[in-house]
């Protein structure tokens, strides 16, 4: 103790400072690269153990998958009508002709047909399980009974032993007809096609006997204990390799086999040991330059420490120009490259202020903007829809016009005409002029000029069945008043000398209501249009969803085409009765005004345009399909983008389906097109709960 205290003594300043310090850092260093190495290393294997956890796990769904495609075909393939009735009529050739050529495409290694009594129709092997033994009979029952059953099937060929992946369905029509089976071998296409852009190797065996694998030669039988199923990754040894191995079970009801992943280590071992050596020249490296480090730091650690106070001091008075002139790369270094770094960060702090205010105002500006712009492609597609309209309420107008004089003439004939005629009629002949007016006003459909015309040859043989003289004049106005009663009650009234005169005034006051009539009907249908329009160019400022009939809308949207609809398309509505939802209603005016009028225009206004409407998974699906000529397959992915259009230059913005786009994002629904020539089909989701997806939104 004495020595090492003399020896202490003796020491400088400078070596006082430098012994510790390298005592401390070269033992922490050490230290700490043997926990980066250890650490390092344990992670590396780990990751790879859950790598092929996780690949296995992915495999095991690939298998899943498999059997999931299989139903998927087996089910189109029952359900073609060539092939019901190919089974319905035992026809086995017409059976082989639908069946070879889904094999070959569909890549089937086995496909059977069997009735209800369990005999086989059809039965197609792959070349290299032709003449094998097939363990089927539970999947053969279950087919037989018309249950659609997914299985593992076994084959024996020989000593050797596969496994197919079966899947069996119903043949039905108006009654059971019997089964259909296909099936897919587990071999080594199957595992590559699995394993396909992964270094991982796949294996499959059937108790410790090989049946496939993604790396054996093939033929080369492989005889291996494979780890079991609940077991993590472990090391094991295959042939001269060393892998981690996970493995798992598919099972049947009679039939199962085990998948192992494999993956090499050698690679692992490799880094590991580069890894290791590194960290030791690491160390010395290190070592030197903090021996180096510490002598420095002994002789000038007082200046640039001094440097540093100074520069802290100018910085809290607010100067954040001053910077500290840093050389070297150590600990002080760093503290000079933090304190310099500090300053700029204060230097930008103003600067970045005044940036995320201009970002704010622009996101402001840009929201103000999108409204403006939604609000001006409405105001635009009215524009192309004011001509129609117009025309659409000036007809109802000019009905009302022509009804307005009709009535003025007929009650000015009939203020002249009903004095002397009550005065010249009697009592009985009165009732009989009243019950004609009855006749005459009661609700009754437009008659056609055809119908007309035999209506009054009915009344005039009726007339001149009973000695008329004059009966086609009388016919000639009965028909015109619609009367097709029959005329018994009114017939001492017809047979008046005066009976035209009569007629013609009850024709006359007939005419006031029946014009009154259509005056009604005119203002409703003008009222209509006036009222859908004043629904589209709404501006909604309030911004907040309320409820709204879906229906409703598109039914308004039709109203405001439908000058364009009446040249001559076919509208077709299949609304199913839904509830109304939280949406933003004008917006969603837009949506159906601009889908409905591309539909129109792509059909140059003949075809026919369908609708449909239902409710499904808590969504509202609306559905607007048209005849017209389609879209292109190579831009069909851009028709969503802002100012795409395929319209001549003047007559699009290109904003149209992409404003559609953005209004059923807000509502936090979906849209989707389908399109062939001749059919092109659109189709938007709307959430019937608006209100509760926004509020997760607003939380999260």
């Amino acid at each position: 103790m004495g020595i090492i205290s003399r020896f202490w003594t003796r020491l400088s300043l400078s070596q006082k400072i430098v012994l510790p310090f390298l005592a401390v850092c070269l033992g922490g260093f050490m230290l700490g690269l043997f926990v980066v190495g250890y650490w390092f290393t344990e992670g590396w294997e780990h990751n790879l153990r859950r790598e092929v956890e996780i690949f296995a796990e992915r495999v095991h769904q690939d298998f899943q998958y498999e059997q999931k495609t299989l139903e998927g075909q087996i089910k189109l393939m029952a359900d073609l009508d060539e092939f019901e009735q190919a089974v319905k009529g035992g026809d086995r050739v017409a059976l082989l002709q639908i069946l070879l050529p889904l094999k070959a495409s569909l890549g089937f290694d086995w496909i059977k047909v069997v009735d209800t009594q369990g005999n086989i129709l059809v039965d197609v092997r792959h070349n290299w399980i032709n003449q094998a033994k097939l363990m089927d009979t539970a999947i053969s029952n279950s087919a037989s009974a018309g249950l659609g059953l997914s299985d593992l099937v076994g084959v024996e060929m020989g000593s050797r032993h596969q496994v197919l992946l079966v899947t069996s369905y119903p043949i039905k029509t108006d009654r059971l007809l019997g089964g259909l089976i296909v099936g897919r071998l587990v071999n080594d296409a199957l595992l590559q096609k699995i394993a396909a852009g992964s270094s991982k190797q796949l294996l499959a065996l059937i108790g410790n006997e090989a049946i496939a694998s993604t790396f054996l030669p093939n033929g080369n039988p492989l005889t291996w204990q494979p780890p079991r199923p609940e077991t993590p990754a472990v090391r094991v040894a295959l042939g001269n390799e060393q892998y981690l191995a996970k493995s798992f079970a598919i099972a049947g009801s009679s039939e199962s086999f085990s998948t192992v992943v494999l993956s090499e280590i050698d690679s692992l071992e490799t880094a590991k040991y580069m890894l290791w050596l590194r960290l030791g020249l690491l160390f010395l490296l290190g070592g030197t330059i903090v021996t180096i480090v510490g002598i420095l730091i002994a002789g000038a650690i007082a200046r640039p420490v001094l440097k540093f106070i100074r520069m802290t001091e100018e910085l809290a008075n607010g100067n954040s120009t001053i910077r500290v002139p840093v050389k070297s790369r150590d600990e002080v270094g760093q503290l000079g490259r933090a304190l310099n770094q500090m300053a700029e960060q204060l230097a930008e702090r103003g600067i970045l202020n005044q940036q995320v205010q201009e970002l704010k105002q622009t996101l402001h500006d840009l929201q103000k903007n999108q409204a403006k712009l939604i609000q001006t492609e409405k105001m635009a597609a009215l524009g192309q829809l004011v001509a129609g309209i117009a025309h659409e309420i000036n007809t109802p107008l000019g009905a009302i016009q022509a009804s307005i004089d009709n009535i003025t003439s007929y009650l000015e004939q009939s203020l002249t005409e009903l004095p002397p005629l009550f005065e010249s009629l009697d009592r009985d002949r009165l009732t009989e002029f009243f019950t004609l007016l009855d006749w005459a006003k009661q609700p009754k459909e437009m008659l056609s000029s055809r119908e007309e015309r035999q209506l009054k040859r009915s009344l005039k043989q009726t007339l001149s069945e009973q000695g008329l003289e004059n009966a086609d004049a009388l016919a000639d106005t009965l028909s015109k008043m619609g009367i097709a009663n029959t005329l018994d009650p009114i017939l001492p009234l017809l047979q008046d000398p005066d009976a035209p005169v009569i007629l013609e005034t009850a024709y006359h006051l007939s005419a006031v209501q029946n014009n009154s009539q259509n005056i009604r009907l005119a203002v409703e249908r003008a009222a209509r249009i006036v009222y859908a329009l004043k629904n589209y160019v709404r501006q909604d400022i309030s911004n907040v969803p309320v409820s709204a009939s879906v229906p409703a809308g598109i039914d308004t949207v039709l109203t405001l085409h439908q000058n364009q609809i009446k040249r001559g398309i076919e509208v077709i509505k299949n609304y199913q009765t839904v509830a109304e939802i939280l949406c933003y209603p004008e917006a969603l005016f837009q949506v159906w005004s601009n889908l409905i009028g591309n539909a129109i225009q792509a059909m140059n206004y003949q075809g026919q345009l369908a609708i449909a409407l239902l409710e499904q998974d808590g969504h509202i699906m609306v559905e607007i399909a048209d005849s017209g000529a389609g879209i292109p397959p190579e831009i069909k992915n851009q028709i969503f983008e802002p100012f795409f259009t395929t319209k001549p230059e003047g007559e699009g913005s290109g904003l149209g389906l992409s404003i559609v786009s953005k209004i059923v994002e807000k509502h936090k629904g979906r849209i989707e097109v389908e399109s062939e020539p001749g059919n092109t089909v659109f189709r938007v989701w709307l959430p019937s709960n608006l209100g509760e997806l926004e509020e997760k939104s607003a939380k999260l």
